[in-house]
């Protein structure tokens, strides 16, 4: 089945790229303008017919080799793992080498130990880093880190 990847993609150069739902909110801080993918994943590459879990959004730098896959939560952290690692394993064929996978929540009810255990395993099985983080928050491409 062929992915509707171009029609859910918007290009972005610009310093900030905010990715909002509800309440939830990240922003990407894009400080030396590089080009962005950003690829709407819930809602329009999968849609509600589709039954498979997925995150809300890619963000691609192929300056920097590098995907962002986010997912903007209520509280449920173990969900939001489910959603980012089926989007990481559906979407291989639009992800770049360097893989973080970002939670912001409103509310994270989950113990700091459980949230350690879901990042050790998403590096040890996915290369990928995770950041789990009370929204809203801005996180920076260049060091792959929530800025503060």
């Amino acid at each position: 089945m062929s992915l509707p990847i171009d029609q859910c993609t918007e290009l972005s150069s610009h310093k900030r790229l905010v990715l909002a739902e509800k309440a939830s909110k990240v922003t990407i801080l894009n400080r030396h303008e590089r080009l962005l993918v950003k690829i709407e994943v819930d809602g329009c590459v999968f849609t509600d017919r589709d039954q498979e879990r997925r995150c809300d959004y890619l963000v691609n730098s192929a300056d920097l080799d590098t995907s962002i896959f986010v997912e903007l939560k209520g509280s449920d952290v173990g969900a939001a793992y489910d959603q980012l690692r089926a989007s990481h394993d559906r979407l291989a064929d639009c992800r770049k080498s360097r893989v973080t996978w970002i939670v912001s929540t409103r509310r994270c009810t989950e113990l700091s130990a459980n949230i350690q255990n879901r990042k050790d395993k998403a590096m040890k099985e996915h290369r990928a880093f995770l950041v789990v983080k009370n929204g809203p928050f801005d996180f920076d491409i260049e060091t792959k880190r929530p800025a503060d």
